[in-house]
């Protein structure tokens, strides 16, 4: 069998711009239902995106609660992360666990044999930068392809983040909306300085769409996550969008994958860069 090709991506036409709640509680039944059928299941997640737009912040944000301001952009690594869903009477915690690549945030060529590792997608772009916004037609292309041969439409969720810096914003939200919907994507403004619920609730939103359309084999209709302001006005997650917070596992993986057995191999509080971008076996 031939070795799988390589997908081409030319560069953009502009290169990234470098820019330095109170919750509703769903029925635990409810989430549980929607969850359980998952437990014992790692979900793979590629995070892609354009330099700079906040890619390694959104996934340290997520395993971590913090949030960094510096970091390397040529390094590309792997986090794990298990998470709990709340529990009361009827529903006991249901572990979640994540196993997130965040892509180096360089110009590089995103290999099918990597894309097709993964169980769904987060694609981000900055609401400052136009370019980062006209890149996501191109990744969700990439990712489509990647996944053609899968018995379900792959689970992408379009993230516009940065809306924190609203004076600058040049990414109107309705043209993002339209964007996803005739992508067939999920999509979410959040700004990952401001808010970890935010990030929370796009990771749990993702997982659960997986879930759901694994369980299906069919496409669904796109989502708009976000907040809503209550008659008080009062900012709140929207109910139909994202579920609670769960409770967080005190410990968490970083680590890459093996370059040379294709086994992942993971280190608690250890990164290591790697070496090799199509170090992915086949799946």
């Amino acid at each position: 069998m031939s070795p799988t090709p390589k997908m081409s991506s030319s560069p953009p036409a502009c290169g990234g711009k470098q820019d330095p709640g109170q919750q509703r509680r769903k029925s635990s039944l409810s989430l549980g239902s929607r969850f359980n059928g998952g437990q014992g299941k790692t979900m793979k997640v590629i995070v892609l995106g354009q330099a700079a737009v906040g890619k390694t912040a959104l996934t340290v944000r997520f395993v971590t609660r913090r949030f960094i301001w510096e970091y390397d952009p040529t390094l590309e690594m792997i986090y794990r992360h298990r998470i709990f869903t709340p529990s009361d009477e009827n529903v006991n915690n249901v572990p979640l666990d994540f196993e997130i690549l965040d892509t180096a945030g360089q110009q590089e060529e995103y290999s099918e044999e990597k894309l097709r590792w993964a169980d769904a997608f987060i694609i981000v772009y900055s609401i400052t930068d136009r370019c980062s916004f006209e890149e996501v037609m191109r990744l969700k292309f990439l990712c489509s392809r990647a996944k053609r041969n899968c018995s379900y439409d792959p689970v992408i969720l379009i993230i516009g983040n940065k809306v924190d810096l609203k004076y600058d914003r040049i990414v109107g939200r309705k043209e993002a909306e339209l964007l996803a919907k005739t992508l067939d994507c999920n999509f979410m403004e959040l700004s990952v300085r401001e808010s970890a619920e935010d990030v929370y609730a796009a990771f749990l939103n993702l997982y659960g769409d997986y879930k759901d359309r694994k369980k299906s084999g069919t496409s669904m209709s796109p989502k708009f996550l976000g907040r809503k302001r209550n008659s008080q006005g009062t900012t709140k997650i929207d109910l139909d969008s994202n579920p609670p917070r769960p409770r967080e596992r005190s410990t968490s993986f970083i680590g890459v994958p093996d370059i040379w057995n294709k086994n992942f191999l993971f280190a608690e509080s250890e990164v290591t860069e790697e070496d090799d971008s199509d170090s992915f076996g086949p799946t």
